[in-house]
Parts: structure tokens; sequence; C-alpha cells
């Protein structure tokens, strides 16, 4: 699992590069970004802290990841960080 606090930089990110990015396009993007900041954790991590290592090898997002991710997401809308318009997008 992606810590919480790196996946929030990572949505952060992926929203200051495009305000308005569709908020169903945000976990691809997170997704990508961290493939490219190379944030998943190793095989020998996974080992270490117990984690199901399949999706992190072929860097992908776990499915926790990815529900971390749309909490977050609603975490920001609810800290006013975030609007949602009314065509969906932010």
């Amino acid at each position: 699992m992606i810590n919480t606090n790196t996946l929030k930089q990572l949505v952060l990110e992926v929203v200051t590069a495009n305000p308005y990015t569709p908020i169903n396009e945000v976990i691809p993007d997170v997704e990508k970004l961290a493939a490219f900041h190379n944030v998943f954790p190793s095989k020998k991590d996974c080992r270490w802290f117990d984690i199901y290592c399949n999706y992190y090898v072929k860097k992908r997002l776990s499915p926790l990841d990815k529900t971390n991710v749309n909490q977050i997401i609603w975490q920001l809308i609810r800290e006013k960080l975030l609007v949602i318009e009314k065509d969906r997008l932010n």
C-alpha cells in the first residue's frame, strides 16, 4: 500500500497540473504519476509489510490505493480545495 500522504501529493499534483481534469480521470493520472515518480513499494517492501505485490510490480495502484485516492478526493472537496462544477469537471 502506498502511503496516504504520498497519494495526496500525487492527487494534488494531478489537479494542479490540469485543473480541468475530470474526476474520473484522476485515478489513472495518479497511477501514471506514481510510476513516473517510482513510489510503488518494491518486492522486498511487499514481503516485509506482507502486502500483495502483483499490482506494484506492474506499476498499478492496488484496489486499496484507489479507494484511498477516492477518499482523498472527497476530503479535498470537503476542505473546499477541490470544487466539482456542474459538468463534473474540477
